[in-house]
């Protein structure tokens, strides 16, 4: 079962949700004595790529430092497109997946089994000014052979949105790549909760800080740690001065090492978002016994079951006293870390990897 790859995933993304999925479920699919992996393309700065020699692309900005080196890569990456459409007109394959939304492998009119990932519909819900995107998703879900989903949640979107029919959905959960670290270091800083990933729209971050600023305020040692995404910009910065906060916050990287250390001594990781297709944060924080504090909303609880506290994310006083409960209540957050790493059994790559062959497995 020879399964053709395209490029997007990882010409678009250095690093990411998008690209990890990726490269986590092919490290296990290898596995499989039925199964061939291709990945036609040779330009890429992703740093997963980077670290798995067996994809084997060339990634020019951890060799070499050049001037003018950014548009040379994007000159390369063009590149990447044309080997895909090599590999397709080839057609030395069983099941092609394009891992991402890119259109432009439908006018070659391929004759094999087309399997698209949706990973969430958050343009639907909250970006609906990406026209092109949108257009070019609805083209590729539509002409798809089998869609997979990354949650149940998503599966119902996809239907209640698009109308597909329920039997060309497959459902593959996803993982954590951070192993469960067997006890929480000793830290003697300041005591702090732990937002992870990008800021923006319907990650209701500023919504969360406005409701946790009466806590910040009211606690001189207590502390917001914000990781990953950018450093903050003048309109958060502004806000925090606005409520008075700004001693309180601060932010770090995003690299497994640093959000490991992050997860492991935090009060708490709070995760306010309003649309999450699936959340893998959120097994993050359970893997490095950090108690789950999350909105419950979408595939957020389908994801945390019984091992989080839940808050209405559009209300700010239930945020807030959600944040006083995990702050206050160490049983509960004992408690919370003990059903974590149960529920952890439910996830890993390797299942992930196990439902993606399935349904490859199906169309063959």
């Amino acid at each position: 079962m020879k399964i053709l790859y395209d490029h997007q995933a990882f010409t678009m993304q250095d690093f990411g949700g998008v690209s990890k999925i990726y490269a986590e479920t092919s490290k296990y699919l290898r596995d499989y004595s039925d199964v061939k992996l291709s990945y036609p393309w040779m330009i890429s700065n992703n740093d997963y790529i980077y670290d798995d020699k067996i994809i084997g692309a060339w990634t020019p900005s951890k060799e070499i430092k050049f001037k003018g080196k950014g548009t040379l890569l994007v000159y390369l990456r063009k590149l990447n497109q044309s080997f895909s459409k090599q590999a397709i007109r080839k057609g030395d394959f069983d099941i092609f997946h394009p891992t991402y939304y890119n259109p432009y492998y439908l006018k070659q009119k391929i004759r094999k089994p087309t399997v698209v990932t949706c990973y969430d519909l958050i343009h639907e819900k909250f970006k609906q000014s990406e026209v092109e995107l949108l257009a070019w998703k609805k083209q590729v879900l539509l002409n798809s052979t089998k869609i997979i989903a990354i949650s149940e949640h998503t599966k119902l979107d996809l239907i209640d949105y698009y109308g597909i029919p329920s039997e060309k959905i497959g459902v593959s959960l996803l993982g954590s790549s951070f192993d469960l670290i067997p006890s929480q270091p000793d830290y003697d800083g300041p005591p702090f909760f732990l937002y992870v990933g990008h800021r923006d729209g319907y990650k209701n971050f500023r919504l969360f800080i406005k409701a946790i600023s009466p806590l910040l305020r009211s606690q001189k040692n207590l502390f917001l740690y914000s990781a990953g995404a950018r450093p903050f910009i003048k309109d958060e910065l502004a806000l925090f001065d606005e409520l008075e906060i700004s001693g309180k916050i601060r932010h770090f990287g995003g690299s497994n090492a640093i959000l490991t250390l992050l997860y492991s001594q935090a009060i708490a990781f709070f995760c306010p978002s309003l649309y999450e297709g699936f959340g893998i944060p959120l097994l993050e924080a359970m893997s490095c016994r950090c108690p789950v504090v999350t909105s419950n909303q979408s595939s957020l609880p389908e994801v945390a079951g019984d091992a989080a506290i839940y808050f209405d994310p559009s209300d700010e006083e239930s945020i807030l006293k959600a944040a006083e409960l995990v702050l206050y209540d160490a049983g509960l957050r004992k408690e919370i870390i003990d059903k974590g790493i149960q529920r952890l059994g439910l996830f890993s790559w390797e299942k992930t990897a196990r439902s993606t062959y399935d349904i490859y497995k199906s169309l063959v």
